[in-house]
Order: structure tokens, then sequence, then C-alpha cells
């Protein structure tokens, strides 16, 4: 595995620098609670939509 520290950029919301895991055997990630602690989050699972605000 290896570990880079880096900013998440969504649309024009920006995390703070963050630590990240990576396996090298895949092209997904999994965002942990340290990034979406500064994210508001909003799955509609009726129409199929995700919303992200900043906090």
């Amino acid at each position: 595995m290896d570990i880079y520290l880096l900013d998440i950029l969504i649309k024009d919301i920006r995390t703070p620098v963050v630590e990240v895991v990576s396996d090298r055997s895949g092209d997904e990630l999994i965002l942990g609670r340290n990034v979406l602690n500064y994210l508001r989050v909003i799955l509609n699972g009726l129409k199929q939509t995700t919303e992200i605000y900043e906090y």
C-alpha cells in the first residue's frame, strides 16, 4: 500500500489535506470520516441522485 497526502476537490469544494491509502489494484476509492466530516452529502435513493455541499 502507498500513503499520500492530498487535497480533495469536488466541483468547487476543497477539503483540507487528508491522508489517503492506495492499494494499486483498483481505480475506486472510499471516502472516510476524515473527508466526510467536511461535507454535507444528501443521497436520494428514489431519484438516484447525490448532492454534495460544503459545511
